[in-house]
């Protein structure tokens, strides 16, 4: 509920969701990923870049790569 136009990213894509500790299913169009419980959330991935920290171990590398080299979050 915190995501920018979440009505739109519903209607446009089925979401795949890693499940974090506290974490609610969140309608029938999301695929629940299997793991390790971690507490990573886009806010705070989105947060360390913008100030220049990595986030390598926190995401897949082809999305590390992505945001890095369109300079995301800045």
């Amino acid at each position: 509920d915190e995501w920018k136009e979440p009505a739109r990213l519903r209607a446009l894509a089925s979401l795949a969701v890693y499940r974090r500790p506290g974490s609610r299913p969140a309608g029938r169009r999301v695929r629940w990923i299997e793991g390790p419980a971690m507490e990573i959330s886009g806010r705070q991935i989105r947060e360390r870049r913008r100030l220049g920290l990595p986030i390598r171990f926190w995401v897949p590398l082809p999305v590390d790569k992505y945001i890095v080299g369109n300079r995301l979050y800045r």
